[in-house]
């Protein structure tokens, strides 16, 4: 009920983290691929969206096999 009551707007991204916070429409991405999440670097998982979208930079975060089950 909370989630669906309340929407979030990004601003400049800084703070928001790229990975674990629900900048998405649909949610977090950790929520949404937990594969994909499951595949990030430890140390990545705090990038902030703003840092992410540079350059595509999240891409780097993405480590080990990516698998049928990561990329779906």
């Amino acid at each position: 009920m909370f989630a669906a009551s309340v929407s979030v707007t990004l601003g400049d991204g800084a703070s928001a983290r790229f990975w674990t916070d629900c900048w998405l429409p649909e949610g977090a991405i950790s929520v949404i691929a937990p594969d994909l999440f499951g595949a990030v670097a430890r140390r990545a998982r705090t990038r902030s969206v703003r840092n992410a979208l540079h350059q595509s930079r999240w891409v780097l975060d993405i480590t080990g096999a990516l698998t049928a089950a990561v990329l779906y």
